[in-house]
């Protein structure tokens, strides 16, 4: 055996670099996952501002095929109306009333 049985694994010249899993991303998503802005997406989740973003998107998809809301949803009108026995809407006035 040689005087230099162990050789270093590490020699002075040699730069360690610790790897991280972020830098396995590309680089623009990177500054995603930095704690401020996941924060502020975990934030933004829990306080309901993805139901906005849903309702939003589908108000304006209805808009733009010339639907309106009221087509698609029960309203204060329509549950009036069942309530007191009409066929549809149209029977009961505003305030609740027959007409």
């Amino acid at each position: 055996m040689s005087g230099n049985a162990h050789p270093h694994i590490y020699d002075h010249e040699t730069t360690v670099v610790t790897s991280d899993w972020r830098s396995y991303l590309p680089e623009g998503v990177r500054s995603y996952l930095e704690p401020a802005p996941l924060a502020a997406l975990f934030l933004g989740i829990s306080s309901g501002a993805t139901f906005a973003m849903i309702g939003a998107t589908l108000t304006t998809r209805l808009a733009q095929y010339g639907i309106q809301k009221s087509a698609v949803t029960v309203g204060k009108r329509k549950r009036e109306s069942e309530r007191l026995g009409c066929n549809n809407g149209s029977d009961v006035s505003k305030k609740g009333a027959r007409r």
